[in-house]
């Protein structure tokens, strides 16, 4: 069993003006950030299977480069996941 925290970025878009979209394609003050944290297991299941199983909680930080944060971004939430199977 392992501990692990994590900070992501990065963003979605759509190139010219597909669904309404107009901005240019890529723009630093658009990049979404979370953080989270996550305890893995590493076992095996009846046996053989080897596999990991991954419980963790992690939240959205905002577009900290566009100087909004998590209280003013509505897509910046707390999540909470589980999975089982191999990391990719």
């Amino acid at each position: 069993m392992h501990g692990v925290l994590f900070l992501d970025s990065g963003q979605a878009f759509e190139v010219g003006d597909q669904r309404g979209y107009q901005r240019p394609a890529f723009r630093w003050d658009r990049t979404r950030m979370g953080a989270g944290a996550e305890l893995r297991l590493e076992t095996a299941l009846a046996y053989w299977i080897l596999t990991d199983i991954r419980i963790g909680v992690a939240r959205g930080l905002g577009m900290p480069l566009a100087g909004v944060g998590p209280s003013q971004d509505p897509l910046a939430c707390w999540q909470g996941y589980l999975t089982i199977g191999p990391s990719f």
